[in-house]
């Protein structure tokens, strides 16, 4: 309801931050000012929350007004339909769960699924989230988005990196993380099916910067007591 209004106060905000970090010194400092000045310098980037065309081509404007350096959009539903504007402007995008519903009453009902394989078409970095409703519990099936995006069309090596290298890039920490390669923390987790699969993923190693981590748990423990009790 008051989306202009709020527009306009971050712009009110964003103009006097710009001007206040121009300078150095300052006998007073303004600490939220102070903290803008990675954003301005493009040390940080900046993360705007924006799902629809409107929201997301007004963020890239705003972006380019304020000279940012890095600049992420988080939830993207509609960056499909503005890719060659996020190409164009080197914006990524943290795209919001594919295991939804349509957002409007005429999008094709796959829509969701398929908007991993809309945006990697169109050469725009992205990578796979999983904000919303029981955010912490459904952490676990971020695999599977991925999983998800291979099955409507990217190459799984390619769907991999949506929760793997694509991320690590856009946040910045892709020279120690992401992928597997020397000189790189050794991050990883080893699975006897194919990861991405709900039917098959058995995670059953784990490692965290070389340290070894023990993924055994309450209810494993629970299925090989009862297993071993049910099958002699």
């Amino acid at each position: 309801k008051n989306y202009s209004e709020r527009v306009n106060a971050l712009k009110e905000f964003f103009t006097n931050a710009q001007a206040y970090c121009k300078e150095e010194n300052h006998e007073e400092k303004n600490l939220r000012f102070e903290a803008m000045r990675g954003i301005f310098s493009g040390e940080q980037t900046l993360y705007i929350h924006a799902n629809f065309v409107k929201e997301i081509t007004e963020a890239i404007d705003f972006g380019k007004k304020f000279e940012q350096k890095k600049m992420v959009i988080v939830g993207g539903y509609d960056a499909w339909r503005v890719s060659n504007m996020l190409k164009d402007n080197n914006v990524a995008v943290i795209l919001r769960r594919v295991h939804e519903l349509p957002v409007n009453e005429d999008d094709d009902v796959y829509l969701p699924y398929k908007l991993p394989k809309l945006l990697f078409d169109a050469g725009v970095l992205f990578c796979l989230e999983n904000a919303g409703d029981m955010e912490a519990m459904g952490t676990r099936n971020l695999p599977f988005y991925a999983g998800t995006a291979a099955a409507y069309g990217i190459d799984k090596e390619e769907a991999l990196k949506l929760i793997t290298l694509n991320t690590a890039k856009i946040l910045g920490i892709d020279a120690t993380t992401g992928s597997l390669e020397p000189g790189k923390d050794a991050t990883l987790f080893i699975s006897t099916g194919d990861a991405l699969d709900v039917r098959t993923n058995n995670v059953i190693t784990a490692f965290i910067q070389g340290r070894y981590i023990d993924i055994d748990n309450h209810q494993k423990k629970l299925y090989r007591k009862y297993s071993d009790k049910y099958e002699k």
